[in-house]
């Protein structure tokens, strides 16, 4: 009998392939992490952050929130159909209506903020000294309703649901001219959003991507940069943020399914893989799905959220592992688990503050903290498949080598739990152990006598104790 113990890797994040044997790997409320000397491992798995309340504008699913921004430094809430300014102790000031239910786009010129409520040919203006007014010029919806603001160049861009996208006067959102409009002229297809990269606006059609730059002068200023065109168009007009330097977004060629694609200069790549297209085609509610991002301890984050789930993606991680390196966020009291609960991400204040999609809660996220206001944060990671070249297989021990004795304040254990399938379907009753009393560093985590496979194995290892939960390394011996 030849025994060997295995290292399994940590590295890989989430991928659940179409036949799961292939590839079950999980990893939801936790994120690979790749230190940059050598380590106890390649990778390592950390623990996302919580988030306590700062502040609440109501406890009704009414009062959820629908967008966020940082303005001058300080942060703007909208929660039910207010707009509310939310200082850096929690302490918050309702400025006025904002009608509507869905969700909703800001942009700002340096001294006002403009809030669209899209389909709706309505949108505000809010400055520090005049307060939260109601565009009123009829020359707004000449060229269709507003969907998605954004600034560039001293002027207010807003698409529109036809082929149509059209600007404020110069450095006032107030005012409108009906002749201050452009439209898709490569690819006429419709127009469903937009965005501002190194002071270039790209307009997002539903086929393809159209850049244009300010070239002055009279009449409209900005004029289509020849030949620019990317046979792409955006899935969600809420998808696409700046990141890393370049802009990602969720979008589709024709005849193609949705993929989530980085700018590179001059076309895009794709940074999903194929287990994150799975669940992009699969989902019925892209329309509706919102992108964030934010860094954490030396991690890169950009995340995409709707109704069917949470994914995020690390771009740090990925550049070290050399692969697309993902992972799920997902709320224990939220929706059947299948996404995080947050609404919005801003940072102000020097805080990375957080809008709700249950209630009017705003939070802010703690890297020490292990609980969603209270609730605790179920932590679960997959293994590799493991198989022994198609023979039978023994499993003498699994140890997971984690940080252990931080113990609860109640001293009690926090528990571990591990279970594992041979068919990559059916999993056998969770077995749990302790990760060690407070003090007690040296506890082992380890699951001995483990039985036989005729195929393949799968382990799956989760955590919800609000402690920080950091995997170093997880090492089994096999018998053949």
């Amino acid at each position: 009998m030849t025994v060997n113990v295995v290292d399994l890797p940590l590295g890989n994040g989430f991928y659940l392939a179409e036949s799961l044997p292939v590839s079950s790997q999980l990893c939801t409320n936790m994120y690979p992490n790749y230190p940059e000397t050598q380590g106890i491992s390649q990778a390592q798995l950390y623990p996302s952050p919580g988030i306590i309340e700062l502040t609440t504008t109501g406890p009704q699913p009414e009062e959820a929130n629908r967008g966020a921004y940082e303005f001058s430094g300080n942060a703007y809430f909208v929660n039910g159909n207010r707009l509310y300014f939310i200082d850096a102790t929690g302490n918050q000031t309702d400025l006025g209506l904002i009608s509507g239910s869905g969700r909703v786009s800001i942009a700002d010129n340096g001294t006002q903020m403009c809030i669209v409520v899209p389909s709706t040919g309505i949108g505000y203006i809010y400055t520090e000294t005049g307060g939260l007014v109601q565009i009123t010029d009829p020359n707004f919806t000449a060229n269709g309703n507003a969907e998605i603001v954004v600034f560039v160049d001293g002027y207010f861009v807003f698409t529109t649901a036809s082929k149509r996208f059209f600007i404020s006067n110069l450095n006032n959102g107030l005012v409108y001219d009906a002749l201050d409009f452009g439209s898709a002229e490569a690819d006429p297809d419709i127009i469903r959003s937009a965005h501002v990269h190194k002071n270039q606006l790209y307009i997002f059609g539903s086929q393809t991507i159209e850049v244009f730059q300010n070239v002055g002068g009279a009449g409209f200023p900005f004029q289509r940069i020849s030949g620019f065109v990317i046979p792409k168009g955006i899935t969600s007009p809420f998808s696409v943020a700046e990141f890393d330097n370049t802009f990602c977004f969720i979008g589709q060629g024709a005849n193609e399914t949705p993929r989530i694609y980085a700018f590179t200069g001059s076309g895009v790549q794709e940074i999903s893989h194929t287990a994150i297209e799975s669940l992009l085609q699969q989902s019925t509610t892209l329309e509706d799905t919102f992108v964030f991002t934010y860094s954490f301890r030396g991690a890169r984050f950009i995340g995409w959220s709707g109704q069917g789930g949470t994914i995020i993606y690390d771009s740090k991680a990925s550049a070290l592992g050399g692969k697309k390196v993902w992972h799920q966020r997902t709320s224990s009291n939220v929706e059947g688990s299948t996404r995080w609960r947050i609404s919005s991400l801003i940072t102000a204040y020097d805080k990375l503050l957080v809008g709700d999609s249950v209630d009017g809660r705003i939070g802010v996220l703690e890297s020490d903290v292990y609980t969603e206001y209270g609730n605790n944060i179920n932590r679960v990671f997959r293994t590799i498949t493991l198989e022994n070249n198609s023979m039978p297989a023994y499993f003498g021990y699994f140890e997971v080598i984690a940080e252990t004795g931080l113990g609860l304040p109640d001293n009690t254990d926090p528990l571990i739990g591990m279970t594992y399938s041979d068919d990559a379907k059916n999993y056998i009753s969770t077995r749990y152990r302790s990760a060690g009393k407070q003090g007690e560093y040296s506890r082992k985590i380890r699951w001995q006598q483990l039985g036989r496979t005729n195929r393949w194995r799968i382990f799956e290892i989760s955590m919800s104790d609000p402690i920080r939960w950091v995997i170093n390394k997880v090492t089994m011996e096999i018998q053949s």
